[in-house]
C-alpha cells in the first residue's frame, strides 16, 4: 500500500478517507461488537506487573491514534487480532521502535481477543477530527481538485 498511498495528493487521500468512512460498518456475523471490560482493563491499564504497558500510551486515551502511533478506534475485530498476532509471531513488519513486537508477545489469544473487541465496539475518528480539511488555508499540493 505504500507505494501506492504515497503517490496520492492530500485532496485524493481525503478522498478515499471519506469513501471508505461512508461504508457501513462490518460486523462480526451481524451481530454489533460489544466491547470487552477485559479488553477495556488491558487498554487503559495494561499489566504493569507483567511488563505489559497500556495501549493508550501511545494510541491515545480512546484509541484514537497519537503521534506515529495509528488509530485503533473503530477497527475491525478480526483485522486487529490478526495485526497483534502477526506481531507476536515475529511475521508482522515493525515500526522504528520495535515495541509491537514485544507488547504483543506478553498477549495470549484471549487478551488480544479481548483487546480487539474493546477497540473494535469504539467510534472511529470522524474524518474531520484526523487531518485539515483539503480546502484549508495551507493545506492541499495547489493541485486542482475536482470530484
Amino acid at each position: 500500500m505504500t507505494p501506492f498511498a504515497k503517490a496520492l495528493t492530500l485532496a485524493q487521500l481525503h478522498d478515499v478517507a471519506e469513501y471508505y468512512a461512508s461504508l457501513p460498518r462490518a460486523s462480526e456475523g451481524n451481530a454489533v461488537v460489544a466491547s470487552s471490560e477485559r479488553g477495556r482493563q488491558l487498554a487503559h491499564v495494561g499489566r504493569p506487573q507483567q511488563g505489559l504497558p497500556s495501549c493508550e500510551l501511545c494510541h491515545g486515551a480512546r484509541g484514537e491514534g497519537d503521534g506515529p502511533a495509528p488509530a485503533l478506534a473503530g477497527q475491525p475485530q478480526g483485522y486487529l487480532e490478526k495485526q497483534l498476532k502477526g506481531w507476536r509471531a515475529g511475521g508482522r513488519r515493525e515500526g522504528p521502535d520495535f515495541l509491537m513486537s514485544l507488547v504483543s508477545s506478553k498477549l495470549s489469544d484471549r487478551d488480544i481477543g479481548d483487546l480487539a473487541a474493546h477497540y473494535a465496539a469504539l467510534p472511529a475518528r470522524q474524518l474531520a477530527d484526523a487531518a485539515p480539511k483539503a480546502s484549508a488555508p495551507g493545506a492541499g499540493n495547489g493541485a486542482n481538485h475536482d470530484r
